[in-house]
């Protein structure tokens, strides 16, 4: 049981006089409180978790659903149709930069040279990206694109440690923020005489839920990987990743539980083993879902950014098809959460143009949300205004400055429709 949350002193999220408002310092109450969500979820107490954020929304008054920072917006909304072949085209001479350099293969060197590999979520985007473009370009191109896929995600594989986790890259030389929370991370673990590291990976976050990103992507890929060739390898690699994710605590970071939750309910859907259902439930419910206002959006500044805000998209579209395919009864509730959601990710867009460039994670929420929930116009508009921001400055920015176009972009073009070059 979840309720949709409206909080004393809310305005419009989308009020374009206050969206870009910056947050004030957070009260010494919002801290306690924040501290009080956090008991709640670990001992997920379902009362407690909604009456706490119940109150952090009338704490936070008229910053709920702001984002803790300004969103960087590239160019004005454009609704101007533009043939999707140009935007593949575009897509596909990236893909062509990248072969030989793709992060599972810049991994696998550095680990073989004892340096610390780049992220396996950076892996997984790539494959996944690779797997999306081939459903895109035919079927001799897409066979290609296939088995470049199927080297990162064997890759990603090969990383799994032995508790089943997809673990975090471990630099103890690394002096910047991350790096100074990573040593503190394992320090503390270490003292308490926990295992915090196999090999060059972080493997337990001491219930910060930091491991659930990581972990969850990286465990969907392997369900992908296994519905492609068949390989059980693979379905058994997502089985003890779900496993893993199964017993982590519930943190006041919704996109985290978000995260495991959706690895758990595809993990369900690809085994239907009802442990995996029920914790999916469990966490969807009690980690994802209490903190969605009436709005469509998030009440905290963290999860109110698009980038996260459409994390969450995604993974409640996941559970709406699992809902489907096990004739809940909540169904219709959470149909019209996701739906709130996705609508108000199209209306930002649809007002202020694309921020979080860089990744484009709304193009995915989109194209996830269309597909479980079929076809609503401004979200397809609201594809078309991410897409377009290619054909303006941003393409040309990125590669100025040696950078990939965002992995997102073959989700984008299938929520369009099929192309061909």
């Amino acid at each position: 049981m979840f309720v949709f949350i409206v909080a004393r002193g809310w305005s419009d999220p989308l009020d374009p006089q206050r969206w870009h408002e910056p947050t004030r310092a957070r009260s010494a109450r919002v801290a306690a409180l924040h501290e009080d969500l956090r008991r709640a979820l670990a001992a997920e107490d379902a009362s407690r978790i909604t009456e706490t954020v119940a109150a952090l929304c009338t704490e936070l008054g008229p910053e709920v659903s702001l984002p803790e920072a300004k969103p960087d917006y590239v160019g004005a909304p454009d609704t101007t149709p533009r043939k999707p072949p140009e935007f593949l085209t575009w897509w596909l001479e990236d893909c062509r930069r990248r072969e030989g350099r793709e992060p599972w293969d810049v991994a696998a060197a550095a680990l073989r040279s004892g340096r610390t590999p780049n992220r396996l979520r950076d892996s997984q985007r790539v494959a996944e990206a690779y797997l999306a473009t081939a459903r895109l370009v035919g079927p001799e191109a897409g066979a290609k694109f296939r088995e470049r896929a199927l080297a990162g995600l064997r890759f990603i594989r090969s990383c799994q440690a032995s508790t089943g986790v997809f673990g975090y890259p471990y630099d103890p030389k690394r002096t910047d923020r991350l790096g100074q929370h990573a040593a503190a991370l394992v320090a503390r673990g270490r003292k308490e005489g926990r295992t915090m590291t196999e090999g060059a990976w972080i493997i337990e976050d001491l219930g910060g839920g930091d491991l659930q990103f990581d972990n969850g992507v990286c465990g969907l890929a392997m369900l992908e990987a296994h519905a492609l060739t068949g390989d059980r390898a693979f379905l058994a690699s997502a089985v003890r990743a779900a496993e893993w994710a199964a017993t982590r605590p519930l943190v006041p970071n919704w996109n985290y539980n978000a995260f495991s939750a959706r690895l758990l309910a595809r993990t369900h859907l690809a085994t239907r083993e009802e442990r995996f259902l029920a914790a999916a439930r469990r966490k969807f419910d009690l980690g994802v879902l209490p903190g969605q206002t009436a709005t469509g959006r998030w009440f905290d500044p963290h999860n109110a950014r698009t980038q996260y805000h459409a994390i969450l998209c995604t993974a409640l579209a996941d559970y709406v098809e699992l809902l489907e395919k096990s004739s809940s009864p909540d169904l219709a509730r959470v149909r019209t959460a996701v739906t709130r959601a996705l609508d108000n990710l199209a209306a930002q867009t649809l007002a202020f143009g694309v921020s979080n460039a860089s990744e484009m994670l709304s193009l995915e929420a989109f194209h996830r949300g269309t597909f479980v929930l079929g076809r609503h116009p401004d979200w397809d508009r609201a594809t078309l205004v991410t897409l377009n921001v290619i054909a303006s400055n941003l393409r040309t920015k990125l590669l100025a400055d040696s950078r990939r176009l965002p992995e997102t972009i073959p989700f984008g073009l299938l929520q369009l429709g099929p192309v061909h070059p």
